[in-house]
């Protein structure tokens, strides 16, 4: 676009070669594209040709703005002095106004912004340079409100609402500016400058979901413009947001139809976030596999557990329990210990244990079955059955129910004792708490009950 403006000025200089209107828009024209010796070379040759004071000073305004871009302000500030000599009006004060700033003379570049403001308080340059000036001073509530009576007026021009819009970001008052920019999006949907300016205010207070809209928008309005510059927006903010699918789609885009250092440079910074977000993926995926092992593991070690119980009796099977040996849930015994506190603590210590346990009397230590030889009828099965109930209601502190089965193993007869987890947090036998530990029953530490109490407390 710039190329075509640059050739129609320059047909137009042609056939009138003191326009001013043609001689400024050459100079901006040529400063937008970066051409400053042309531009600078361009003021050089006209500044001679000046027919007026308010030529020159336009000419003045253009050298200083060209100075200032290549060699900072203190080379331009003369040049923007003289034009304001030549021709005070609004825009050269506003110029000279930032100039003294950037020179750090703060009372002087305030003083130039209310006297810009003061002159031509309608005029988008003027309202955006000065109010950045106040602003950074610290004057900024100075013009609010004049700013928001200046909103009010109903202008057709969205410029002019714009420059408002940004002056009262700048001012302080980002609610009313932002409003204000939201209206002007909504009521000129076909304006470049507003897709613009409002995406980027609204991406300047971190409101990106309302920007990308207005970005994609101003893609499609000026594609030769701003499609690069879309582009690698709206990749940087789908880095932001964690999105490098979108990143990277817009990054290699932008590459695609643009090969440039600074498309290049976002392609390599994607690639790296991307490989970095997959190998997090990645990582995040084997620690998930890893739990998701173990719990497979505790699950197949559950089923085995539960395919030991009995579907007709209590606890665990005999053949699970000779196939098993003993541990946290299985006891085994040759015979009923002749002291009933013996078998009181057994029965204590599985009454702690989660999920309870099972006693099995005839099996020896290596699994062996032996069977016992007082339990062959009825009779005497009943003696077994109140021996053990009496022991786990009379011994064991809290009592807790079990129940005596009787199984034939090879022609041998096995007592088989059904001790299921009690109620309490943890059982006692003559005043000392009981646990199990592995394939044995023991006394339980202080901080062993606190954690059954504790275990208990959260169920």
């Amino acid at each position: 676009m710039y190329d075509q403006a640059e050739a129609r000025l320059h047909e137009t200089l042609e056939q009138c070669p003191a326009c001013p209107k043609a001689i400024a828009q050459l100079v901006s024209c040529l400063g937008g594209m970066s051409k400053f010796e042309e531009a600078d070379a361009l003021i050089e040759r006209l500044l001679p040709a000046a027919n007026n004071d308010i030529q020159l000073s336009s000419f003045f305004r253009h050298k200083g703005a060209i100075l200032e871009h290549c060699f900072g302000p203190k080379e331009a500030f003369e040049w923007f002095s003289q034009g304001v000599e030549l021709n005070p009006q609004a825009a050269s004060f506003a110029q000279l106004a930032e100039a003294a700033w950037q020179l750090r003379k703060r009372a002087l570049a305030c003083k130039l912004a209310n006297q810009a403001l003061a002159r031509g308080s309608y005029d988008p340059f003027v309202i955006r340079r000065s109010m950045r000036v106040l602003a950074r001073a610290g004057k900024g509530q100075d013009a609010r409100v004049h700013l928001i009576r200046l909103a009010k007026r109903d202008e057709e021009l969205p410029h002019y609402h714009l420059a408002i819009a940004e002056a009262l970001v700048l001012a302080g008052d980002s609610r009313k500016g932002l409003a204000l920019a939201r209206r002007k999006a909504r009521s000129h949907p076909e304006s470049v400058v507003v897709a613009r300016v409002v995406s980027r205010l609204l991406l300047d207070h971190e409101k990106t979901a309302e920007a990308k809209p207005l970005l994609r928008r101003l893609r499609k309005l000026d594609p030769a413009g701003h499609e690069k510059y879309v582009l690698l927006t709206l990749a940087m903010i789908a880095a932001k947001e964690g999105d490098t699918q979108n990143m990277l789609l817009h990054a290699v885009e932008a590459n695609r139809l643009y090969d440039g250092a600074d498309t290049r440079s976002l392609v390599e910074t994607t690639v790296k976030t991307v490989t970095a977000d997959i190998q997090s993926r990645h990582a995040a995926l084997m620690e998930a596999q890893a739990e998701t092992d173990k719990i497979q593991r505790e699950h197949e070690a559950f089923k085995t557990s539960v395919a030991g119980y009995d579907t007709t009796e209590g606890g665990t099977s005999v053949q699970f329990a000779l196939m098993e040996g003993e541990g946290w849930h299985i006891e085994f015994k040759e015979k009923l210990p002749e002291s009933a506190m013996s078998t009181a603590k057994e029965v204590a210590a599985l009454s702690s244990q989660e999920n309870g346990g099972t006693i099995f009397i005839g099996i020896r230590k290596d699994g062996k079955v032996v069977g016992v030889r007082d339990a062959r009828n009825e009779s005497e099965r009943d003696e077994w059955r109140k021996r053990v109930r009496n022991i786990a209601t009379g011994i064991v502190d809290p009592p807790n129910a079990v129940t005596v089965y009787f199984n034939d193993v090879g022609g041998k007869t096995v007592v088989k004792v059904w001790v299921p987890e009690g109620k309490a947090p943890i059982y006692y036998v003559g005043g000392s708490p009981y646990i199990r530990n592995l394939d044995e029953s023991r006394k339980a530490t202080p901080e062993e009950v606190e954690e059954y109490m504790t275990r208990r407390s959260n169920l």
